[in-house]
């Protein structure tokens, strides 16, 4: 990607330069839809990799770090485009929701179902998705 005053940009097959975020070009509508539709697909694949990540390796980050009462085991870099593919904008959640299919709240409700003693929780920003663990 390639980020200009202009907006931001990725490459298509072809090595050409396709606006991604910012004002369309009115000859570029097709290639913007073809790379808002890319970057969705490989959103959706590294949002649930990292939702779906093994709960003890995130735990023992924690552990690790001497289990402190909050503290950050995960982050994810995730920006959702302008409009999306099918003409919506979107926030975060919202974004999430979109990918995934579900609201990040009921990932994490399966993330803690065998967890004691802490539980994991998500913090969602424009630009990231955290995941945190807490002492009970």
């Amino acid at each position: 990607m390639e980020v200009t005053p202009e907006g931001t940009f990725a490459r298509d097959e072809n090595g050409n330069l396709v606006l991604i975020f910012g004002v369309p070009r009115p000859e570029d509508p097709v290639k913007i839809l073809e790379a808002v539709q890319q970057k969705e697909s490989e959103d959706r694949a590294s949002t649930v990799s990292f939702l779906t990540q093994d709960v003890q390796g995130l735990l023992q980050r924690w552990t690790d770090a001497g289990a402190p009462d909050w503290y950050m085991v995960a982050s994810l870099e995730l920006y959702p485009p302008t409009k999306c593919s099918d003409g919506v904008e979107r926030n975060m959640q919202d974004y999430i929701l979109f990918l995934t299919g579900r609201f990040i709240q009921d990932w994490f409700v399966d993330i803690n179902t065998n967890v004691s003693g802490s539980k994991l929780a998500p913090s969602v920003q424009l630009g990231s998705i955290q995941i945190w663990v807490y002492k009970c």
